[in-house]
């Protein structure tokens, strides 16, 4: 029966396809017009596959790209911690056919310390190595590379859009175009999402704020050689904050907060504490009034009504993303090219690009898991009972390793909590916690009845 319903099922929406076609709304073919709006590593993953895709088929696409920041100029920022995961350098030269940017990567990142209020653990990545650099420079190292394809850029604000039956108009500060299908790139820009959310019935995903700051040490301490270059991931128990990172580069640190109502306060307040302290170099405390703060967002649910006829959001703006640590630029790229392979070989319509949202079932799947560990972890970071796993974790491989994915982004956590769950894990946290309660009540009980 469920054989005969996936057939049929199937069947319909081979049915469909075919009738969009009839439409114009079938695989983009010689002369059509594609715009991207944002030239961030999704808008210019699409561009790269289509202008490959366009190529090995022998037509001619136009692809314009619509991005405003100056990449290549170096005075933008990103509000990215810049750590690329593995398997990126399979998906930049594999899948986007192009050199991997050696020449960016600052340090490799082999592992984490992962730090709560009262202890802090080593996780070694077990070989896997990440990529420390300067997003920006990656940023535009990617739209280079789409514009050597073939891609067009338009260094301009994108001011409104307008998707009709047969043609999308696309309005800019510099100019308007047609095009035959828009593809929504822009991350989680206010103005141009909601542009999209006026003409579609897309709706933005969810998302958690994001502090990032920099610093350069001096004089004896600006050697980061010394450092073993992993990364120090945080759990503190300051309430508005869910984790912090401190991310060695070449010549500075990068260190970032995340939280849904962090602010300037947060991240001061984290910039006190003493695990903090204790990772920076001597006389960070001097530079404190001179740090500059950027902030932004990142997803942490996926868009609503995220494509339809004649347009498809990608990379932020779509949120088909793994939450909390979501390897955002392998993500991203990977749905440049699924909607880019989407356009060439199926459609243009919201039923062909019902394909493209299935590449990333998976994500979809984990969300109650990550949703059910962020507030795990948040509750445990912040009443403290996180510490008696984390020691538990320092002689359990099981648990360690657990720790490692969950951090590094390396697995789903559906395969995390499956692959560790057991009956000794749970009665050896249970027991932690349970002996940490009984701490909790014999201090509060000393501290108002006995003092």
């Amino acid at each position: 029966m469920y054989v005969y319903c996936k057939n049929r099922t199937r069947m319909e929406h081979e049915k469909k396809l075919k009738l969009l076609r009839n439409l114009g709304l079938g695989p983009l073919h010689d002369g059509q017009r594609v715009a991207i709006i944002g030239g961030g590593p999704a808008g210019a993953s699409c561009a790269i596959t289509l202008k490959n895709l366009a190529k090995k088929r022998n037509i001619n696409l136009d692809v314009i790209i619509f991005e405003l920041k100056d990449f290549e100029g170096g005075i933008e920022h990103n509000e990215c911690a810049g750590v690329l995961s593995q398997p990126i350098e399979h998906i930049i030269e594999d899948k986007l056919e192009i050199p991997f940017p050696w020449h960016l990567v600052k340090r490799e990142v082999a592992g984490y310390y992962l730090h709560t209020d009262n202890h802090v653990i080593k996780l070694d990545g077990e070989g896997e190595i990440s990529y420390a650099l300067r997003r920006i420079q990656f940023d535009a190292y990617l739209l280079h590379k789409a514009k050597e394809s073939g891609a067009t850029v338009i260094r301009s604000k994108v001011t409104d859009v307008e998707i009709g039956k047969d043609m999308v108009t696309v309005y800019s500060e510099a100019k308007h175009i047609l095009a035959d299908v828009v593809v929504g790139a822009f991350g989680l820009e206010e103005g141009t999402h909601r542009i999209f959310e006026r003409e579609t019935p897309y709706r933005s995903p969810r998302f958690l704020l994001t502090i990032l700051t920099k610093f350069h040490p001096k004089g004896k301490h600006h050697n980061l050689e010394d450092t073993d270059g992993y990364i120090h991931a945080f759990l503190p128990s300051l309430k508005e904050i869910e984790f912090g990172a401190i991310t060695p580069k070449a010549d500075h640190y990068t260190i970032n907060i995340a939280g849904a109502k962090i602010s300037a306060r947060s991240m001061d307040e984290f910039l006190q504490l003493p695990a903090v302290l204790e990772v920076l170099p001597k006389n960070f405390s001097e530079s404190l009034d001179s740090l500059d703060y950027h902030r932004g967002c990142f997803p942490i649910k996926p868009a609503k009504h995220l494509y339809g006829d004649r347009y498809v959001t990608i990379g932020d703006a779509a949120g088909l993303i793994r939450p909390f640590k979501g390897k955002g630029v392998n993500s991203a790229c990977l749905m440049g090219i699924k909607a880019a392979e989407t356009m060439i070989n199926i459609g243009i319509s919201g039923e062909a690009f019902q394909t493209y949202a299935g590449s990333f079932s998976e994500v979809i799947k984990d969300l109650p898991y990550a949703h059910a560990v962020r507030r795990f972890v948040i509750w445990g970071a912040y009443y403290g009972f996180l510490t008696p796993i984390i020691q538990i974790a320092t002689d359990h491989p099981a648990c360690k390793k657990a720790l490692f994915d969950s951090v590094s982004g390396k697995k789903p956590y559906r395969e995390i909590l499956f692959d560790t769950i057991s009956v000794t894990v749970v009665l050896r946290i249970s027991t932690a916690i349970i002996q940490w309660m009984g701490r909790r009540m014999i201090s509060f009980h000393s501290k108002y009845f006995l003092s």
